[in-house]
């Protein structure tokens, strides 16, 4: 019980403003002979489970993995070579930032450590002009939010925490959030958001998992009618599983991981005139998104590429109707931080916010991320 109180400790202090210090791997070794049976190392991944997914947690994974792998999982695995294939033992987890600039509220999880967070996900900005008929339309998919309660707030200090603890961390945000095309003719296409979300982590069958509640009031682009709504996102993190993270090898620049929300989406619309979620009522979605994303490093592009496919799967409830959209990107970082982007960006289908209207894009995007 004492060393995994002690490795608990050390990954809270990562999780909650610090620095990270070494593993203590000689905990597990019951004989003190400076190597880990496969015992020990089921005991290692077990307590190290429960503790999410900082870069030093799943450097432990990494480590452990790769080298019983080039080892034929051994009877015993010295406690140096696991050492030696870990992350540097430094990593700042910095979580004061307020302000966020992304292409949508899934992708801001201010809880989480900045090296972790979506890299690409920024808002994005096209324009179209047309000769031919003449008029022109911009298209705007973005969210800025600021955080009202910082994490910490409500989170138990890491002098009292135990393993036993299920909830980990919160913190609250009001956002505004836009979607859609506005039109030089007037007759603009899309919808605002403006709301507050709290966010909450919890630990148990995953790494970690991410509760976001958001109240929200959602006028069209024309302000002549409106919606409003309450809206829960559950986002389980399994780094193992590349569940919404993912293991990288300190050596490398490639990324892969699946991005998975189960979303439950329900509001009333009082006046449904020119609003494109549907008759007047009310409207109870439920869903989720299904994706993956590949980021990677080339000679030939430093700044690095980013390739994803998503859908956006929803049923509602009340009415026996779906909603259904696909999506591919594909993007080129345009600096080293890879703040901002261009890219190709194929979609197709429907949305729950907007079921009447069939959207069949192709679209080059400039994002920016904050």
């Amino acid at each position: 019980m004492f060393k995994q109180i002690k490795l608990l400790l050390l990954v809270s202090v990562i999780t909650t403003h610090a620095v990270a210090k070494p593993f203590e791997f000689e905990d597990y070794d019951g004989n003190d002979d400076n190597k880990l049976s496969r015992h020990e190392r089921a005991d290692l991944r077990r307590d190290l489970g429960t503790l999410g997914t900082d870069d030093r947690v799943v450097s432990v994974f990494f480590a452990l993995d790769k080298l019983e792998r080039e080892q034929g999982n051994p009877e015993q695995m010295s406690i140096d070579d696991l050492k030696q294939a870990l992350f540097p033992d430094t990593l700042e987890c910095d979580l004061s930032q307020r302000v966020f600039l992304r292409d949508s509220l899934r992708n801001i999880a201010f809880l989480d450590c900045p090296e972790n967070r979506e890299k690409s996900g920024g808002a994005a900005f096209s324009y179209s002009e047309d000769f031919e008929k003449g008029g022109s339309s911009g298209a705007l998919k973005g969210v800025l939010g600021y955080v009202l309660i910082k994490p910490g707030k409500w989170s138990t200090s890491v002098e009292q925490r135990t393993r036993g603890d299920i909830f980990d961390d919160g913190a609250l945000m009001a956002f505004a959030e836009v979607d859609g095309t506005l039109n030089s003719t007037g007759e603009h296409d899309g919808y605002v958001r403006f709301g507050i979300e709290a966010e909450a982590w919890t630990s148990g069958l995953f790494d970690q998992t991410v509760w976001d509640l958001v109240g929200y009031y959602q006028p069209n682009l024309n302000f002549d009618t409106h919606a409003v709504g309450v809206e829960l996102r559950v986002t389980p993190f399994h780094a193992l599983a590349y569940l919404n993270s993912y293991l990288k090898p300190p050596d490398s620049d490639r990324k892969f991981f699946f991005q998975v929300n189960g979303i439950l989406d329900t509001f009333v619309v009082p006046d449904a005139a020119n609003f494109g979620a549907g008759d007047k009522g009310e409207y109870l979605w439920l869903g989720g998104r299904l994706g993956a994303v590949y980021e990677d490093k080339a000679k030939a592009l430093p700044n690095g590429f980013r390739l994803s496919v998503e859908t956006l799967q929803f049923w509602d409830a009340l009415h026996s109707k779906t909603a259904n959209r696909y999506a591919a990107d594909a993007s080129f970082f345009l600096n080293e931080t890879q703040t901002t982007s261009i890219g190709l960006e194929f979609a197709t289908g429907r949305t729950r916010q907007s079921p009447r209207n069939r959207e069949e894009q192709l679209k080059v995007n400039f994002r920016i991320r904050y």
